[in-house]
């Protein structure tokens, strides 16, 4: 079974690779987009691996679709170290709603925030309460 739940884009791994988050901003996408190629083409060779049993390869062997960048390239570091905390602003701009979407963008938010703890803290993991904790901390009332 695979490990990877989003599809062959650029914008799906960013989300689910490189900053765990349910969705990346079309502008900061945009800055990647050198990368589209190579990644999508890495992804889809893996998704076309196969085991022996029928079953894709684990990522672990592939590298997650980073094998599409080269360890020389600077550049795709220096843009996602600019641009994490923008990605991670860009998930409370407006509040959190309890619905699935919404508590995904909750849990990253706190994930990323160092907040996710907390949860612990209001003895309950659930989604409405992973909604309400992050509009509390996010100042959404």
């Amino acid at each position: 079974m695979s490990d990877y739940y989003g599809d062959a884009t650029l914008e799906d791994w960013l989300a689910e690779e490189v900053f765990c988050v349910p969705e990346v901003p079309a502008a900061i996408v945009a800055r990647f987009e050198r990368y589209r190629e190579d990644v999508e083409r890495d992804i889809n060779a893996w998704l076309d691996s196969d085991d022996g049993d029928g079953n894709p390869l684990s990522w672990r062997g592939w590298g997650r679709g980073f094998n599409a960048i080269p360890d020389e390239d600077t550049v795709f570091n220096q843009l996602v170290g600019s641009t994490r905390q923008a990605v991670i602003a860009s998930l409370a701009e407006t509040p959190f709603e309890s619905t699935p979407a919404g508590y995904k963008r909750a849990r990253a938010w706190l994930f990323h925030t160092g907040q996710l703890h907390r949860l612990d803290n209001e003895n309950s993991t659930d989604g409405y309460t992973a909604v309400s904790l992050a509009n509390r901390l996010a100042g959404h009332h």
